[in-house]
């Protein structure tokens, strides 16, 4: 009885801590947008980058205006703390970098999320490299595997929270300029 128990408990515990994470940690989508040039998408996505991010230009690979095309490789905050994040750690400072891709047509644009990677900015934790992977890079003795789920986890919200607002700006009828001032 008691080993029917725990077997039961553990594939419980087990399909509650499954995330739902998109296949390969990518997140894609085309968006359709009514009576919209792709200039004017490609205006509206500019304007998004330069709101979002602390310095657009710094984490601008790609501004093409011509294919109307701009990619980004920002860095988001990753899971820090003061508390044991590893076996040798006490604190940790780490980020995920991933590319960020709008490309404009007329009528639609398409974003792509991609090739998100754990990486060290200050402290002794280990580098979780991609998060495609079930296990960190660094085993799990220099990440813990709470914190890994942890890590992956808010890397997802925030890459929902990006689209939902790049959403929103490119549907919006304002192109940043003010009118009559």
């Amino acid at each position: 009885m008691k080993n029917l128990l725990f077997i039961l408990l553990t594939i419980v515990s087990m399909s509650l801590s499954a995330q739902d994470y998109p296949e390969h940690f990518t997140y894609t989508g085309v968006v359709k947008v009514d009576s919209a040039s792709a200039t004017i998408l490609y205006s509206r996505a500019k304007r998004f980058v330069a709101e979002t991010y602390k310095s657009g230009k710094t984490v601008t690979d790609l501004d093409d205006a011509t294919t109307t095309t701009i990619i980004l490789k920002p860095l988001m905050d990753s899971y820090s703390s003061s508390v044991s994040m590893s076996a040798i750690s006490s604190s940790c400072s780490a980020s995920v970098k991933y590319t960020f891709t709008i490309e404009c047509k007329d009528g639609r644009y398409k974003y792509t999320l991609s090739d998100f990677h754990h990486v060290i900015d200050i402290g002794q934790c280990g580098a979780g490299g991609d998060l495609t992977s079930e296990k960190p890079a660094c085993g799990y003795f220099l990440l813990f595997k709470k914190t890994w789920a942890k890590i992956k986890a808010s890397a997802d919200a925030e890459a929902k929270a990006l689209i939902e607002a790049l959403n929103k700006a490119m549907n919006s009828s304002s192109t940043g300029a003010k009118s009559d001032w």
